[in-house]
Order: structure tokens, then C-alpha cells, then sequence
């Protein structure tokens, strides 16, 4: 399964823009696509776009299918899929200023939202572009969905609801019906779901307390058949004007065998990277007296966190375990943590870092102690062939690596 940490499929309306008129679809979907550069060990090639200036992918099957959301020559945001070679549009809505494609299972299933019709969306790769399924999600004062977080094996959808003010909730879709995770507040619907496994678990956070002035406590939860669970946190820490207790934290992943990892706040009042499992919670235990913050985790146990966040580095934490990505002293930026323990993200890389592209910000992946940089860009997600995705230097144009055999 490709796997992307932290929720790392961001909400593409800001950056993609949306419509100023409603003229046809650019006819040359995917156009300018093709290998734009040679890196070892990998062919480069620009996804194109769907006749605008930016492209975004979201995720990446196994099978190496792409999915995302491309501008429009009218500066519409649709989703689309990448295959084969080729890029097309999802559906070629003449309605629809702001869309997107989220997540694809390994079926070629594809998951995403049409924000301005307050729906989520579902394809199929193996069928006709127009075979979309549109299911309708709760209605205001309930906030218009933002993304689909995950598709799973059976086509149900996580996803989340999303003001980007002050309301947030998490719901499944299944079997065409809504079922909310809830919020551990009861009196505000403050919910962010961040990952599920095969199970139907879902982890996240949710708002417990506002604490006056500005404060909003939030503590990781873990949802699973229709219970919403608190799992707590490891120590305390006071802010406010009443001193009251602040610990929070945010679990960000789960994996097959229901470890759940992210962060909170540990014995000393500092952020800590924690693993739970079975109603125990464990702080990672890496690099005492610094904060730390786990990413993800695999379902070989390994666990992506990063330490000092950003000064001290990233690391995979492998049964006690513990090894760098990348050399000391290059800041890495990891997004995406394969189950074999590759590390996909970015770097910044100096002037004449040998990297063969300059300085700025270059893609790469980290496996077995391994960094491949891959040139200027970001990579996003991976698969479970090595194949990556992301987006040029800029952040504008779709990138894939794709993996020599």
C-alpha cells in the first residue's frame, strides 16, 4: 500500500485557483507530459496538466496509477488520473469549478470531493470517465468536505469536513451512508481523522477544552466500532491565563496490526513521539530531553518521527532501534514511509551539494541507509514498487519517478 504520513494530502483549492468562467475543457488533456530529466535509477516524467499551469498529485497506487487534482484552461480545479502514459480528467463537468481526486486503493478505486457541491466522489479506473458515484455529506451548519483521507478495499471513504476556521469533523462512507466519528467535545464539532487501517480503525485528533486566551487543547483519538476513543497523553504542561492544563497531542497513524502512533505532550512538558497499542501508551523513548514527533508507522513496526523538529533530523525507529535519513547537517523534510522503510520528501540542498541540480529544494528517497536525491522538487507519496510522486521545484507541475526495473 503507498503510503503518505501526517495527512500529507493537503486541501489544493489555495494553490490551484478556481474558475473565473465556465468555457469548455482544454481538448488536449495532459499535454507537455513526457520525461523531463534523467536520474539514476529512475525515469522523470511531467504528469502534464488538464490544459492550465499546475498539477498536484495526491496518491499512487501499487499498480502505479497517479491521481490528483490539475488546473483547467479556464482555471477550474478537476481531478484526474494518470495511466499509462497518459493524463485525462476524471469527468469532464462543464459545473464544476473546484474538485479534486484524494486517494485510490489498490482496485483503481478513486476517492475526492467536489467542494462547491458539498459531495464526495467516487470512480472507477477500470470504467468509463462518466461512471462516477457522488455521495451527498451532512449539511450545514456541518462544514463542506475537504478530502477524502483514505479509500479502502471494500470502496468505503474516510473523510473530513472542513470550515479551515474553526469546525472540523471526520465521517466513513459506507454503503453509501455517513456515519460521523464524533468529537470528544461535545459542544463543538472539532474533529480532524489523519489515517485508518483494515480494520475500519480511524486515529486522529479531536478538540477537548479552549483555555482562555487563545488555547485549544486537542488529544489523539482512536475510533473503531462507532466508539470514539481519548487515548490521552503522558504528562502535563500549563499556558493560559488560569495556568490550566494544556497537554495535547495528535495521533497520525495506525497500521494492520492497530499500533497507533503520533504525538504528545510527554513527562517533562515536552512534545514526544508515542506508540499505543492495546490501551497502553509508550513514549518511543529516542532522544530523552529532546521533542520529538512521530510521522508513521508501517506494518512492520518501523516508525517514521523526527526529532529537534526541524533541527535535529529524521529517523526510522525499528525495534528500539534508531537510523538517520539522510547525512547530519541537510535539512530532510519526509512525507511518505513505505512498508519496506523507504523515506520519500525533500531536502534542501546547498550550492554545489553535489547533487547535479544546485541548490534549493531537491526530492529524495532513503531506503537501508540509502539517499537518492532525486533533483530539484518534493515528493509526496510512494508506492509499494518505489515509484514516487510529486511535484517540481516550483510546486506546480506533477511530478513521477518512476522506478527502472
Amino acid at each position: 500500500m503507498a503510503r503518505t504520513p501526517l495527512g500529507v494530502s493537503l486541501a489544493v483549492a489555495a494553490i490551484l485557483g478556481t474558475a473565473c468562467s465556465r468555457s469548455p475543457l482544454a481538448p488536449q488533456p495532459g499535454a507537455n507530459s513526457g520525461v523531463s530529466r534523467e536520474t539514476p535509477g529512475y525515469d522523470v516524467i511531467d504528469l502534464g496538466t488538464l490544459g492550465g499551469d499546475r498539477t498536484l498529485p495526491a496518491a499512487i497506487n501499487d499498480s502505479g496509477i497517479v491521481v490528483g487534482s490539475s488546473q483547467t484552461a479556464d482555471r477550474r480545479t478537476l481531478g484526474f488520473i494518470y495511466q499509462k502514459g497518459v493524463m485525462r480528467a476524471l469527468r469532464a463537468s462543464q459545473t464544476v469549478y473546484d474538485e479534486s481526486a484524494d486517494a485510490i486503493n489498490a482496485s483503481g478505486q478513486i476517492a475526492g470531493v467536489v467542494r462547491d457541491g458539498r459531495a464526495v466522489l467516487r470512480w472507477d479506473a477500470r470504467t468509463a470517465a462518466s461512471d462516477v458515484q457522488t455521495f451527498p455529506t451532512p449539511a450545514s451548519p456541518a462544514p463542506p468536505p475537504s478530502r477524502v483521507v483514505a479509500i479502502d478495499a471494500a470502496g468505503d471513504m474516510l473523510v473530513t469536513l472542513d470550515d479551515f476556521v474553526a469546525r472540523a469533523q471526520g465521517g466513513v462512507i459506507r454503503n453509501g451512508a455517513w456515519q460521523d466519528v464524533g468529537s470528544l467535545d461535545v459542544a463543538r464539532a472539532w474533529t480532524y481523522p489523519l489515517a485508518w487501517n483494515a480494520r475500519g480503525q480511524i486515529v486522529g485528533t479531536s478538540h477537548v477544552r479552549h483555555v482562555a486566551p487563545t488555547y485549544e487543547i486537542f488529544h489523539p483519538i482512536l475510533w473503531q466500532s462507532g466508539v470514539l476513543k481519548d487515548l490521552g497523553v503522558l504528562g502535563t504542561v500549563t499556558c493560559g491565563d488560569a495556568q490550566a492544563d494544556c497537554a495535547g497531542g495528535d495521533a497520525v497513524d495506525i497500521n494492520a496490526q492497530g499500533t497507533v502512533v503520533g504525538t504528545v505532550t510527554g513527562a517533562a512538558g515536552l512534545d514526544r513521539a508515542f506508540s499505543w497499542q492495546d490501551g497502553i501508551m509508550h513514549d518511543l523513548g529516542a532522544f530523552e530531553g529532546h521533542s520529538t514527533r512521530a510521522m508513521a508507522i508501517n506494518d512492520r513496526g518501523q516508525i517514521l518521527f523526527a526529532v529537534g523538529v526541524p533541527d535535529l533530523g529524521v529517523f526510522v525507529w525499528d525495534n528500539g532501534s534508531v537510523q538517520r535519513v539522510g547525512p547530519i547537517g541537510v535539512s530532510i523534510l519526509a512525507r511518505a514511509f513505505a512498508e519496506d522503510g523507504a523515506v520519500a520528501g525533500e531536502m534542501q540542498q546547498s550550492d554545489g551539494g553535489g547533487g547535479g541540480g544546485g541548490g534549493g529544494v531537491h526530492a529524495f528517497v532513503w531506503n537501508a541507509g540509502v539517499l537518492t536525491d532525486l533533483g530539484p522538487g518534493r515528493a509526496t507519496a510512494i508506492n509499494a514498487r518505489g515509484d514516487i510522486v510529486g511535484t517540481d521545484g516550483g510546486g506546480l507541475r506533477g511530478i513521477l519517478w518512476k522506478k527502472r526495473n
